[in-house]
Parts: C-alpha cells; structure tokens; sequence
C-alpha cells in the first residue's frame, strides 16, 4: 500500500474518516463533499544513514481537516493529531507531530466558496521508515 493509503486505513480504523475517495482523500481537497480530510504528502527531513545497507528516511506528511463548522474542524485536526502522535503505521511508519496542536489555515476562498464558507485545520507529522 502506498502511505497516502496506510494513513487513510489509520484514520478509518480509529473511527476519524469512512473510507479513501468518500470522505479522505489523497494530495488535495475534491470540490465536494465540504466535509473531508486530506492527506498531503511532503519532503520531510533529509535521511539519516545508519550503515552502508541502508538508512532511516524521514518523510513529511500533513494532513488537513475541512468542515463548514470551526470548532468541528478544530477538533477534528485534534483527534488526528493525538490519534497518529507516535503511532506505528503498517509496521513501517512512526509518526511524530511537529506542533502541540492544530494549525487554522483557512484561506479567503475557502471563506467565500458558493456552497457556503468551509474551515480548515492542519497537522503536520514526520514519519520514520527504515529503508533497506
């Protein structure tokens, strides 16, 4: 499974989301539905080599929550973050939190879209994976 996917099956496992392509989804938000979760990933930290057979990647990963509610969004940010904060994912990724809480950035559109105005909050992890 691609991480964008493992992270999803995390999210619906803990009773955060319903299923990748419904209400998660990968890279950026769909138009529709306003409600929903996205998984970014991002170039995280650059690898720590620990012998010459491999090395200790450190990818980046945010994840933002949209939700036409503030503090449904907030605290949905917020379960995210406790939720994945040290958590090993398929037995290959230990996620870790770079902030103590989530971030709000809502932009001017996503205040101004026609089908009402939507809130954003995001969490930012680095992953660890042992690369062989």
């Amino acid at each position: 499974m691609t991480l964008i996917s493992d992270m999803a099956a995390s999210l619906v496992s803990q009773g955060l989301a319903t299923a990748l392509g419904t209400d998660i989804f990968g890279f950026r938000f769909p138009s529709s539905p306003l409600n929903c979760i996205c998984i970014i990933p991002a170039g995280g930290r650059e690898p720590d080599l620990y012998d010459s057979t491999g090395a200790i990647d450190r990818p980046g990963l945010q994840i933002q929550v949209r939700n036409t509610d503030v503090l449904v969004a907030e605290a949905s940010a917020e379960a995210i973050r406790t939720g994945l904060d040290l958590a090993t994912i398929s037995g290959y990724v230990i996620c870790r939190t770079t902030r103590s809480r989530p971030v709000d950035v809502t932009s001017p559109d996503d205040l101004k879209a026609d089908d009402g105005p939507a809130y954003r909050f995001s969490v930012d992890f680095i992953l660890s994976e042992v690369r062989t």
